[in-house]
């Protein structure tokens, strides 16, 4: 039987922000207690670091209740000790917390630019109606991390439907008892929550605000099993519009004649749309594939001061774009490149028995299950992952095109 549903709970120490515990129940009972607290020399650097206590105290829950969730999952095969000690004794994993972009289920992107679906007309004029009839509002990454909606891996579960609107907010510059001011008044623009429901109908819920760990003592998160996630499904010739798309993209940011894809034959490109049905013909498509991600063009000129063998043409193209985008950007960006990187890995490991071993890493990374389905359907899964991982690339380099 499913251990799941866990439900965590947060026990503050109003005398030490930094300990705290964290209870897990199953069933009504308590399933295990893990009880965490930050080192000396941790606490002074994340006060150094961040002068904002309550985005600190945020972070480190959030660390915290990752690691507990993380022990959740196994949980269906390994029996957590009754008590489990976290002591934090690196401020960096804390640190990235505080540095990250927040994460909101409630954030959607269309094309280059972020929206709010939590908005409401009646407290947002900027607010329309999507094609799809979703009331939605423009938004920023700036605007989002402001926002007092805490973020959705702290959210209380039971938190639903908020209502998010924007509030001008002025402030009037320090000046010194008995001088003028001499510059006027400046008014920010805020995104703030204005109320939200609750599905056990607290009334501490208010406007949601304090639905955070430390905030409301009924706050609480319901943990479920992960979902494997399915299989990727492809459709010709999806593989080969996507490296059109790329190529194209390429050519408008650095000009018509720089050339990111180069394929020497017709033939080749009609390879990567032709199915298989053998461990031969699969390792030839593989192979196929990899000899066009080869061949992608990243000239010197475009390196960001860097030595780079022109072989190594997911090093190029990394150094390339990290003079343009962003760290969360090349986030995804370096993703995608892994999974390309493991097309190559898959391929040399079918050819050569002495790295066969690396075949099941290079399976893993492009989203082949186990049990191995026929060499037809890894393929598709192939060919599904590859084109998804060059929308990617795509997709971040025409932000800034």
């Amino acid at each position: 039987m499913s251990p799941f549903p866990f439900v965590i709970q947060y026990e503050p120490n109003n005398s030490f922000p930094f300990q705290f515990c964290i209870r897990v129940g199953w069933q009504g009972k308590t399933y295990f207690t893990a009880y965490v607290e930050a080192g000396e020399d941790v606490k002074d650097a994340l006060f150094d670091a961040e002068k904002q206590v309550d985005k600190v105290r945020d972070s480190v829950a959030r660390w915290a209740i990752h690691e507990v969730e993380a022990q959740l999952q196994d949980a269906a095969d390994v029996r957590i000790p009754e008590f489990v000690k976290l002591k934090l004794s690196d401020p960096a994993p804390v640190l990235e917390f505080v540095a990250a972009q927040k994460e909101c289920v409630y954030q959607i992107r269309e094309a280059r630019d972020l929206f709010c679906v939590a908005t409401n007309a009646k407290f947002d004029s900027t607010a329309v109606v999507s094609p799809g009839g979703k009331t939605q509002a423009p938004t920023s990454k700036a605007l989002c991390r402001a926002c007092d909606l805490p973020d959705t891996d702290i959210l209380c579960s039971l938190l639903t439907h908020p209502i998010v609107g924007v509030a001008d907010v002025t402030s009037s510059p320090n000046v010194p008892q008995g001088a003028t001011a001499t510059t006027p008044p400046s008014t920010i623009r805020k995104r703030m929550l204005y109320g939200a429901m609750c599905d056990e109908g607290r009334k501490e819920l208010v406007r949601g605000v304090n639905c955070r760990p430390g905030g409301n003592a009924c706050w609480r998160r319901i943990v479920e099993p992960e979902q494997p996630s399915a299989v990727p499904h492809y459709t010709a010739p999806g593989l080969t519009q996507s490296l059109d798309y790329l190529d194209a993209i390429w050519r408008l940011k650095f000009g018509a004649r720089n050339n990111l894809i180069r394929i020497r034959s017709a033939s080749a490109t009609a390879a990567l749309e032709t199915n298989c049905s053998s461990r031969e013909e699969f390792r030839s498509r593989l192979s196929d594939l990899a000899d066009v991600l080869k061949l992608l063009n990243v000239p010197d000129a475009l390196l960001s001061g860097e030595e780079i063998p022109p072989d190594q043409t997911f090093r190029r193209l990394a150094s390339c774009l990290k003079s343009i985008l962003d760290s969360e950007e090349m986030e995804r960006v370096d993703r995608a490149l892994k999974t390309l990187g493991a097309v190559n890995e898959a391929r040399v490991a079918l050819q050569h028995s002495a790295t066969r071993a690396n075949l099941a890493r290079a399976f893993n990374t492009l989203g082949i299950p186990l049990p191995q389905p026929g060499w037809g359907e890894c393929w598709d899964i192939v060919r599904a992952q590859a084109a998804r991982a060059l929308t990617v690339l795509s997709s971040e380099l025409n932000r800034h095109t």
